[in-house]
């Protein structure tokens, strides 16, 4: 059963915008039987927790263990806590809906309509893509930043093949960093991705856009 946390502005607003999410919360059982609604406003009152200290760690937490959707009430652009809720929303692969006049509108599919040609980053599996980050950090501990900059795309490619053939022959972990070789695999096709892309006869320390 898919488990839907309504997300939204509550700091500054009065009676912290819980009759918004009351309302929500109701209409969406009428109109989605079928859901479990997440109402952080209820969980709120239930506790006697109102401040943003005392409430955005509990409702990170139960995004993080129960929810599998999330719902977002107009204006949750503008606070803090459920931008905080996004992103933990995209890292784990949720879900992401409006709430629009008691309906339930696709996040990804509205934003494509504005933003056609352009790059959809809802496709990517954020959670798929945390190990890869992992073995980044860990070079970047072990060596610097960047430093993998230095190296080219024939480096990175047997150092590919390398944990490729550890993975096809049954270890699963890389010994030296406890990480899959799978996530040492995709570290270094980014990399070679990053070579063919961006380097032209000179290593550039950083990339932004």
């Amino acid at each position: 059963m898919s488990t839907y946390y309504i997300a939204g502005p509550m700091t500054g607003i009065k009676d912290f915008n819980f009759p918004a999410f009351y309302e929500a919360e109701k209409i969406l059982n009428n109109n989605y039987p079928e859901l479990v609604i997440i109402n952080p406003a209820r969980m709120s009152d239930e506790r006697g927790e109102y401040g943003y200290d005392a409430c955005i760690e509990r409702d990170l937490e139960v995004v993080e263990q129960d929810a599998t959707d999330m719902v977002f009430l107009p204006g949750w652009e503008n606070s803090k806590g459920a931008w905080r809720e996004y992103q933990l929303a995209l890292k784990l692969g949720l879900g992401l809906h409006y709430y629009k006049k008691g309906k339930l509108v696709n996040f990804i599919a509205k934003q494509a309509r504005f933003n056609s040609g352009k790059p959809n980053w809802g496709l990517i599996p954020f959670k798929a893509v945390e190990p890869i980050i992992q073995v980044m950090m860990k070079g970047a501990e072990k060596y610097a930043p960047y430093n993998w900059q230095n190296g080219d795309a024939e480096q990175n490619f047997q150092s590919l093949m390398r944990h490729l053939v550890s993975w096809q022959s049954g270890e699963k972990i890389d010994q030296e960093s406890g990480l899959t070789h799978l996530a040492h695999a995709g570290c270094n096709i980014i990399f070679m991705l990053w070579h063919e892309l961006y380097k032209e006869g000179k290593v550039q320390k950083d990339i932004k856009e």
